[in-house]
């Protein structure tokens, strides 16, 4: 049993008052979402909701259990929401490394429109002479090289 996927459907049927409302909103049959309740109260160990085949009604334990688990499941979507707001702009710091000659002659003349359009970035350069430089070993995003001949890998 799915522990988030479980709530999810005690909720809905908290919510819609039947365990068909339930299936119709979650594109689940009405046979799955018995069956997952059930396997919840199993691992709780006690009855949430009273069923027959006419109506159904929340225990005491299911009103207790209710709002402590729509809670929790409001947490988990803000958590989701705010982690995928992350990932719609560039943010943070940016670690470029790239010949002295390079970064002078072309890449800086790059950086104040990426600024200008990714304002919540930075960008810190390490002009180098190094031909090769460690991108994972030394923390950088980038590196940036040109060659007149194939990098060896």
């Amino acid at each position: 049993m799915n522990l988030l996927t479980a709530m999810r459907v005690f909720d809905r049927v908290c919510l819609l008052g039947s365990l068909s409302a339930a299936a119709r909103d979650l594109n689940m049959s009405t046979t799955a979402v018995s069956r997952t309740i059930k396997e919840l109260e199993e691992d709780l160990g006690v009855r949430l909701i009273n069923r027959t085949t006419r109506r159904l009604s929340v225990t005491e334990a299911g009103r207790d259990y209710a709002p402590r688990a729509r809670s929790l499941l409001d947490e988990i979507s803000e958590l989701q929401d705010s982690t995928r707001g992350l990932h719609k702009e560039t943010r943070g710091l940016i670690r470029v490394s790239c010949s002295n000659v390079l970064g002078h002659t072309r890449i800086t003349k790059l950086v104040p429109k990426f600024l200008e359009e990714n304002p919540l970035t930075t960008i810190e350069f390490d002009l180098t002479a190094r031909y090769v430089v460690g991108i994972v070993e030394e923390g950088y995003d980038v590196a940036i090289v040109s060659a007149a001949r194939p990098i060896p890998l």
